[in-house]
């Protein structure tokens, strides 16, 4: 769980690090804070060699809501459990000069 200087609460339900980067040499790093990240259960079915069906279900590993607490979560699970106000993802990224993310300026509520 990491305070930011203006307050906000935020706890890493994701499986990897999130990097907040307000100003240059300035990073909060958020690391993950349960052994099991939140998800959607996945079911997949083999359709030919080459496409396999996926439906996601049910979120699993997500702890309840907590007020004051944001939640950064993938954005499948945000997009899945819509009407939970506390769930966020990272926005605003920022890439490499090869094109991976490397950190936030902000989250997505």
């Amino acid at each position: 769980m990491v305070t930011l200087d203006d307050g906000t609460v935020l706890v890493n339900y994701t499986f990897h690090s999130v990097v907040l980067m307000e100003k240059l040499h300035d990073d909060v790093i958020i690391q993950p804070e349960a052994d099991a990240p939140a998800r959607l259960v996945t079911h997949r079915r083999r359709i030919s060699r080459y496409i396999t069906k996926v439906d996601f279900g049910e979120a699993v590993n997500l702890p309840e809501y907590r007020r004051g607490i944001y939640i950064i979560v993938s954005a499948p699970v945000k997009i899945a459990l819509r009407h939970r106000i506390d769930l966020v993802t990272p926005n605003d990224l920022l890439r490499d000069r090869d094109g991976n993310v490397i950190g936030c300026r902000t989250f997505a509520l």
